[in-house]
Parts: C-alpha cells; sequence; structure tokens
C-alpha cells in the first residue's frame, strides 16, 4: 500500500483502531482490535468528493492479507430505524465506492466484496421495536426483513452480508477482528 499518495491525517494504521463519529445527535466510538495490520480511513463529512454517491461511512478499513487486502465499512449510529437502515445502506454504497477509488490509488487490490459493519446503540428495527404495527410500510417491512437476515440489497454491490456491534449507553464498543 502507496500510504505515502493520501492525507496522513485521514488514515490511522494499526492492530488497534478506532472509528469515531461526532455529530450533534450524538458522538460514537468503536474499537477495533484486529489480528493483523489495518489502515483506517476516516474523512470528515464535510468533505467533498466527486462520486455518485457524495455520502459515505465512518470508517474504512483495509485488513492487510498475504498478497492484497480486505476491506470492512463501518458505519456508527446511536439508533438504527428503518428510516436510518436506508441511510445507513446509501452511507456503505458511497464508503464502498471510495474503497474502490483507495484501491486504485494506493495500489491495495481487495478482490473479495467488502464486509460491512453498523455499531449502535439501540435496535429500533428488530422484533422488540416500540411500533411492530409500522410493518405495514414497505420500507419498514424491507429494512426489518433485512435486519434480521444480515443481509442487506446494496446499489451496485448486490446482496451483502453485513455484522452488527452493539455499542454502550454512551456510545462507546469495542470489537474483536480476526
Amino acid at each position: 500500500m502507496k500510504r505515502e499518495r493520501v492525507e496522513s491525517t485521514a488514515a490511522t494504521e494499526g492492530t488497534q483502531l478506532v472509528v469515531r463519529e461526532s455529530e450533534e445527535s450524538g458522538e460514537a466510538e468503536l474499537t477495533l482490535n484486529i489480528a493483523r495490520n489495518g489502515v483506517l480511513f476516516q474523512y470528515p463529512h464535510n468533505n467533498n468528493f466527486i462520486f455518485s454517491n457524495k455520502k459515505r461511512a465512518d470508517g474504512i478499513l483495509f485488513l492487510q492479507r498475504e498478497n492484497d487486502w480486505e476491506v470492512m465499512i463501518v458505519e456508527l449510529k446511536k439508533t438504527v430505524k428503518a428510516k436510518e437502515w436506508m441511510k445507513i445502506k446509501e452511507q456503505w454504497h458511497g464508503a464502498w465506492l471510495h474503497a474502490l477509488a483507495l484501491s486504485g490509488v494506493l495500489e491495495a487490490p481487495f478482490p473479495n466484496p467488502p464486509r460491512f459493519l453498523v455499531a449502535y446503540r439501540k435496535d429500533g428495527i428488530g422484533e422488540n421495536a416500540p411500533d411492530p404495527i409500522l410493518l405495514k410500510s414497505p420500507e419498514y417491512a424491507l429494512a426489518f426483513i433485512e435486519w434480521r437476515k444480515g443481509r442487506a440489497a446494496l446499489n451496485e454491490i448486490g446482496e451483502a452480508a453485513f455484522e452488527k456491534a452493539p455499542l454502550d449507553e454512551t456510545g462507546r464498543g469495542e470489537l474483536r477482528i480476526p
């Protein structure tokens, strides 16, 4: 990976990396403990890029393998509800576009589809959601089905598996990545 080709403040490297989100709705922080070397890219949300989808997730993690890279796209949320679920999927898609560009610029190929991760404080979609009657809404029904199955339909990518990581009430969490 040719890291000198990107702004040094946009990336951190190591085996323990922290994805941070700070918005007016609350801060969140997920510590990733990684079994191999990783490079985490995080850009301020007010940085604009010229992709068809300008939204992006909070972190794009490149995990080093023997001859190539694995990519994990991480989004942090306070509460995941149907409306936020659609935004998360859009952010994952935008981050995937960004990861493709980084892969080319940094000469860091990732031949497999990326892994997607959402870390959250509250689950507003699952079985114990306060308003299950909303299942009559097609948007909510789709969010409910995808959330339960752990698979989401993403633009240009198709159906992709995703992982969930709970955060505590202060918005902090930790995850081990093999």
